[in-house]
Protein backbone atom coordinates (compact mmCIF):
# COMPACT_ATOMS: atom_id res chain seq x y z
CA UNK A 1 0.00 0.00 0.00
CA UNK A 2 1.19 3.53 -0.54
CA UNK A 3 0.88 7.08 0.54
CA UNK A 4 -0.24 9.67 -1.78
CA UNK A 5 1.70 12.65 -2.44
CA UNK A 6 0.89 15.94 -3.76
CA UNK A 7 3.59 16.76 -6.79
CA UNK A 8 2.51 19.74 -8.11
CA UNK A 9 -1.44 20.19 -8.92
CA UNK A 10 -1.10 16.23 -9.10
CA UNK A 11 -1.04 13.40 -6.81
CA UNK A 12 0.40 10.61 -7.42
CA UNK A 13 0.61 6.86 -5.73
CA UNK A 14 4.46 6.49 -4.37
CA UNK A 15 5.73 3.70 -2.34
CA UNK A 16 6.23 3.90 1.02
CA UNK A 17 9.34 1.79 1.12
CA UNK A 18 11.71 4.32 -0.66
CA UNK A 19 11.42 7.48 2.33
CA UNK A 20 11.54 4.53 5.13
CA UNK A 21 14.57 2.78 3.60
CA UNK A 22 16.01 6.13 3.57
CA UNK A 23 15.10 7.67 7.05
CA UNK A 24 16.13 3.83 8.45
CA UNK A 25 19.52 4.02 6.55
CA UNK A 26 19.98 6.91 7.79
CA UNK A 27 20.73 9.33 5.09
CA UNK A 28 19.10 12.20 6.41
CA UNK A 29 22.18 12.16 8.61
CA UNK A 30 24.70 13.98 6.24
CA UNK A 31 28.02 12.96 8.21
CA UNK A 32 27.44 9.14 7.60
CA UNK A 33 26.37 9.53 3.83
CA UNK A 34 29.87 8.44 2.73
CA UNK A 35 30.87 6.70 5.74
CA UNK A 36 29.70 3.42 7.48
CA UNK A 37 27.53 3.17 10.23
CA UNK A 38 29.43 1.89 13.24
CA UNK A 39 26.92 -0.05 15.81
CA UNK A 40 29.41 -2.67 17.00
CA UNK A 41 32.89 -2.71 17.96
CA UNK A 42 33.50 -5.71 15.33
CA UNK A 43 36.08 -4.74 13.21
CA UNK A 44 36.43 -5.69 9.60
CA UNK A 45 39.91 -5.89 7.72
CA UNK A 46 38.73 -5.10 4.28
CA UNK A 47 42.69 -6.05 2.89
CA UNK A 48 41.65 -9.65 3.94
CA UNK A 49 38.08 -8.78 1.86
CA UNK A 50 39.69 -7.20 -1.13
CA UNK A 51 42.32 -10.29 -1.31
CA UNK A 52 39.03 -12.86 -1.18
CA UNK A 53 37.60 -10.97 -3.58
CA UNK A 54 39.56 -10.41 -6.20
CA UNK A 55 43.43 -11.12 -5.26
CA UNK A 56 44.23 -7.26 -5.26
CA UNK A 57 43.27 -6.66 -8.70
CA UNK A 58 41.17 -3.57 -8.84
CA UNK A 59 40.71 -4.72 -13.13
CA UNK A 60 38.43 -7.73 -11.49
CA UNK A 61 35.22 -8.83 -12.99
CA UNK A 62 32.86 -11.51 -12.41
CA UNK A 63 30.88 -12.39 -15.03
CA UNK A 64 29.04 -14.42 -13.39
CA UNK A 65 27.49 -12.31 -10.32
CA UNK A 66 28.74 -9.29 -12.79
CA UNK A 67 30.43 -7.91 -9.77
CA UNK A 68 33.31 -4.82 -10.33
CA UNK A 69 36.55 -4.22 -8.99
CA UNK A 70 38.59 -4.77 -5.61
CA UNK A 71 35.38 -5.59 -3.08
CA UNK A 72 33.46 -7.10 -6.25
CA UNK A 73 30.45 -4.37 -5.99
CA UNK A 74 27.64 -5.41 -7.77
CA UNK A 75 25.43 -3.09 -9.96
CA UNK A 76 22.74 -2.97 -7.14
CA UNK A 77 25.14 -2.67 -4.19
CA UNK A 78 26.10 0.80 -6.23
CA UNK A 79 22.80 1.84 -6.96
CA UNK A 80 21.84 1.71 -3.73
CA UNK A 81 25.39 3.56 -2.57
CA UNK A 82 24.32 6.36 -5.36
CA UNK A 83 21.03 6.30 -4.31
CA UNK A 84 21.51 6.83 -0.67
CA UNK A 85 24.42 9.04 -0.80
CA UNK A 86 23.42 11.51 -3.72
CA UNK A 87 26.26 10.00 -5.55
CA UNK A 88 26.44 9.74 -9.54
CA UNK A 89 29.13 6.93 -9.81
CA UNK A 90 29.06 4.89 -12.80
CA UNK A 91 30.04 0.58 -13.16
CA UNK A 92 33.33 1.86 -14.46
CA UNK A 93 33.98 4.16 -11.73
CA UNK A 94 34.21 0.64 -9.64
CA UNK A 95 37.62 -0.27 -11.34
CA UNK A 96 38.91 3.18 -9.12
CA UNK A 97 40.40 1.55 -6.07
CA UNK A 98 39.38 4.46 -3.75
CA UNK A 99 35.90 4.48 -5.06
CA UNK A 100 35.34 0.67 -5.27
CA UNK A 101 37.12 0.75 -1.45
CA UNK A 102 34.32 3.50 -0.41
CA UNK A 103 31.33 1.54 -1.70
CA UNK A 104 32.74 -1.50 0.14
CA UNK A 105 33.07 0.42 3.26
CA UNK A 106 29.64 1.83 3.53
CA UNK A 107 27.84 -1.17 2.33
CA UNK A 108 29.60 -3.02 5.67
CA UNK A 109 27.90 -0.11 7.15
CA UNK A 110 24.76 -0.81 6.10
CA UNK A 111 25.24 -4.55 6.83
CA UNK A 112 25.85 -3.69 10.15
CA UNK A 113 22.74 -1.44 10.98
CA UNK A 114 20.59 -4.06 8.66
CA UNK A 115 21.72 -6.83 11.31
CA UNK A 116 20.88 -4.80 13.90
CA UNK A 117 17.39 -3.84 12.38
CA UNK A 118 16.91 -7.46 12.41
CA UNK A 119 18.07 -8.11 15.42
CA UNK A 120 21.08 -10.31 14.74
CA UNK A 121 24.27 -10.23 16.69
CA UNK A 122 27.04 -8.59 14.79
CA UNK A 123 29.93 -10.81 14.47
CA UNK A 124 32.93 -11.10 12.36
CA UNK A 125 30.50 -14.41 10.87
CA UNK A 126 27.45 -12.74 9.99
CA UNK A 127 28.86 -9.62 8.83
CA UNK A 128 31.05 -11.90 6.53
CA UNK A 129 28.39 -14.00 5.86
CA UNK A 130 25.59 -11.36 4.35
CA UNK A 131 28.55 -9.32 2.65
CA UNK A 132 29.25 -12.95 0.43
CA UNK A 133 25.80 -14.44 0.92
CA UNK A 134 23.27 -11.79 1.07
CA UNK A 135 21.61 -10.07 4.62
CA UNK A 136 18.22 -12.05 3.05
CA UNK A 137 19.95 -15.35 3.41
CA UNK A 138 21.85 -14.26 6.90
CA UNK A 139 18.15 -13.17 8.35
CA UNK A 140 16.68 -16.33 7.13
CA UNK A 141 19.61 -18.99 8.07
CA UNK A 142 19.23 -16.96 11.57
CA UNK A 143 15.81 -17.48 12.00
CA UNK A 144 16.38 -21.06 11.21
CA UNK A 145 19.26 -21.93 14.11
CA UNK A 146 21.84 -19.96 12.80
CA UNK A 147 24.05 -23.04 12.57
CA UNK A 148 26.66 -22.51 10.64
CA UNK A 149 26.97 -26.08 9.06
CA UNK A 150 23.69 -24.77 7.27
CA UNK A 151 25.77 -22.17 5.71
CA UNK A 152 26.48 -22.99 2.07
CA UNK A 153 29.91 -24.18 1.58
CA UNK A 154 31.27 -21.13 -0.33
CA UNK A 155 30.01 -18.82 2.73
CA UNK A 156 31.58 -21.27 5.01
CA UNK A 157 34.84 -21.16 3.17
CA UNK A 158 34.98 -17.54 3.14
CA UNK A 159 34.40 -16.72 6.28
CA UNK A 160 37.51 -19.72 7.02
CA UNK A 161 39.95 -17.57 4.39
CA UNK A 162 38.78 -14.04 5.90
CA UNK A 163 39.60 -15.54 9.29
CA UNK A 164 43.33 -16.71 8.17
CA UNK A 165 43.92 -13.82 6.30
CA UNK A 166 42.66 -11.65 8.81
CA UNK A 167 44.96 -13.40 11.74
CA UNK A 168 47.84 -12.82 9.40
CA UNK A 169 47.92 -9.99 10.11
CA UNK A 170 47.53 -7.51 6.34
Amino acid sequence: MGWLMRSSSRFRRKSIFGPVRNLVLGTFLGVFLCTPFVYSEVPINLQAIKIIESGGDFLAFNSRTECYGLYQISKVCLRDFNELNQATYTVEDLFKPSINEKVASWYFGRIRYMLNFYRIPVSVETLIASYNWGITNVVRWYGEGADTRQLPEETRSYIQKYGELSSANL
